[in-house]
């Protein structure tokens, strides 16, 4: 029975999503979740003392407590692959870049995706000369939900962090730029209130002074 994050895996989490998407019936959605976590049918914990059954479902309890995180590995042992993670997006290709922003229109259900973007074997270039589909499976069985959620969150630090930077970069390049007519002073105010606006949504004040 699995009773933590840190030992379930994105294949069986996948899962429980599913089954607590569709809903329905409460004790029905318990068995459902339980007989992932458990690798028991439900067929079987029908036949089971309610006694035993009640005591599976309080250490599925897990589920609804905040999750951990874990401190970044330079490498994941993966079943057969030794996958090293990427989180600066300029070294990503265009391929990795677009098949990112695909699977992060819907995050929750592309968790294997977006790992697939950041975790590439060691010694390859994203989804060449290695079997994309193979590593995807490998993750998902073998990733822990815990390990997924501090992957993530570090590569959206990064990202945030690498916008924000560009964002200044090219507020101060526009600081410097000396309109000559009116439309170029309106077009200069313009940028640099949509560099503040981005920079207040990141959470990084209200830009810098003009």
């Amino acid at each position: 029975m699995i009773t933590s994050f840190d030992k379930l895996n994105l294949a069986k989490f996948s899962e429980i999503q599913q089954i607590v998407k569709e809903g329905g019936d409460w004790q029905e959605m318990n068995l459902r979740i339980v007989s992932v976590l458990s690798d028991i049918s439900v067929e079987e914990l029908c036949r089971m003392p309610i006694t035993e059954v009640s005591a599976l479902i309080v250490q599925a309890r897990f589920l609804d407590a905040p999750m951990g995180e874990e401190k970044i590995a330079k490498r994941y042992k993966i079943g057969e692959f030794e996958l090293i993670p990427c989180f600066d997006v300029s070294k990503f290709t265009t391929a990795q870049y677009v098949d990112l922003q695909e699977f992060m229109k819907a995050p929750d259900d592309n968790q294997v995706g977006l790992l697939s973007c950041i975790l590439v074997p060691r010694g390859c270039k994203y989804n060449t000369d290695y079997d994309i589909e193979a590593v995807k499976k490998s993750i998902a069985e073998n990733i822990s939900v815990t390990t997924s959620t501090s992957l993530f969150t570090f590569f959206l630090v990064r990202l945030r962090n690498s916008i924000v930077n560009s964002l200044i970069s090219s507020e101060e390049a526009i600081r410097t730029l000396q309109p000559a007519t009116e439309e170029e002073k309106n077009k200069k105010k313009i940028a640099q209130e949509r560099i503040a606006e981005a920079l207040h949504i990141l959470g990084f004040g209200v830009g810098l002074p003009a």
